[in-house]
């Protein structure tokens, strides 16, 4: 395996979004959710200072709504205080959180200063469109009643000339904003949601492809070491699969992959991570396990197969595997060394002649 590496953003206010490297591939900040929302969060955050930068000057000496300009400034200002502070913290929720916040309001202080009425209505109906796209459903729900609250308060203490006609339209293109906007962000992160899922699931056995697998791996690796908790990993492979497949057709392999899938997950605990990470080669990480448990589990699996077969029309296939099992140790402390060893005990196994568990000698 290449080198995982997560390289820290550098260079500029905003920072350089990061890349990950897997197995020598780069993926991009789309691959990642966390990422997409730290792109996202800077993009925000920079339309934010770019926005209210133009239209200070503009309206403290081109409109003479100088109070207003001030507004703008000083919003301008607390964007790019919040894009240092995300640079140097990575704390994006709260950034996101604090960008939509300042939005609504300098909307509300907009109402409340008394910019013409025209300019109201076309501003108070944008704040959905800003909310529920950066903030999700749930928290856009609550932000959008909170603005709508405090905007339905000011008109009320302090109201605008508008007629009722005009106030009613003005309420109207609110709701309807509100509505589409939810509607919409809901339908996207549904087909986000079955994307994602798409994108990480092995189509033929419904485990971890081999990306979904590395990437938790990652995550695991590090808990391991933050907690100082053991971690330990399988790497098995279908024995003679070849033979399977030349002698009873591609159909009766894909049964065989997923009767092991199918094995794995009746087996091993709801907690371990399993992934399909080649042809008929599968993983199957174990948090919290030492490498004397994760033999024993091991042992469990390569039992089971041996004891059941395949079914594949009429017919019943015996199959048997091997497993190379590694643990995390003073001198393996990386997703690199960890595959590595498991992968050099595997190959043992297929030495040592199939359908057995070799383990790392500690």
């Amino acid at each position: 395996m290449n080198q995982w590496n997560v390289n820290r953003p550098t260079g500029g206010l905003f920072g350089k979004t990061p890349t990950r490297k897997l197995h020598g591939a780069e993926s991009s900040w789309q691959d990642d959710p966390r990422r997409r929302r730290l792109f996202l969060t800077r993009w925000a955050l920079g339309i934010g200072i770019a926005v209210n930068a133009v239209f200070a000057p503009l309206d403290s000496f081109m409109t003479a709504h100088v109070d207003q300009g001030v507004a703008e400034a000083i919003c301008a200002v607390a964007f790019s205080i919040m894009a240092v502070y995300l640079r140097r913290s990575g704390r994006v929720e709260e950034m996101l959180l604090g960008a939509v916040a300042m939005a609504g309001a300098e909307m509300l202080y907009m109402l409340w200063s008394g910019w013409p009425d025209d300019e109201v209505v076309l501003w108070l109906p944008v704040f959905p469109a800003i909310a529920f796209p950066f903030l999700g459903q749930r928290k856009g729900v609550v932000a959008g009643g909170l603005f709508y609250a405090g905007a339905i308060g000011l008109m009320l203490w302090k109201p605008i000339h508008m007629t009722g006609e005009a106030t009613s339209n003005l309420a109207g293109a609110c709701a309807t904003a509100a509505l589409l906007i939810y509607s919409s962000e809901k339908t996207r992160a549904h087909i986000d949601q079955q994307l994602q899922k798409y994108a990480d699931t092995d189509y033929l056995t419904g485990l971890h492809n081999r990306r979904s697998f590395e990437q938790q791996f990652g995550r695991e690796v590090a808990r391991a070491l933050r907690h100082v908790e053991p971690l330990s990993l399988l790497l098995l492979d279908i024995d003679h699969f070849k033979v399977i497949n030349d002698t009873h057709g591609h159909p009766a392999g894909d049964e065989a992959i997923r009767h092991i899938a199918d094995t794995l997950r009746l087996t091993v605990r709801a907690e371990d991570l399993l992934g399909r990470i080649g042809g008929e080669e599968f993983a199957v990480l174990l948090p919290g396990t030492s490498l004397a448990e994760a033999t024993v589990v091991a042992e469990k699996l390569r039992g089971a197969v041996a004891q059941s077969a395949c079914s594949c029309g009429a017919e019943r296939l015996p199959m048997t595997i091997s497993i190379g099992v590694a643990a995390m140790t003073a001198k393996i402390q990386t997703v690199d060394a960890l595959m590595r060893e498991a992968d050099r005990q595997l190959y043992l196994s297929k030495r040592r002649g199939r359908n057995c568990v070799s383990a790392t000698d500690c």
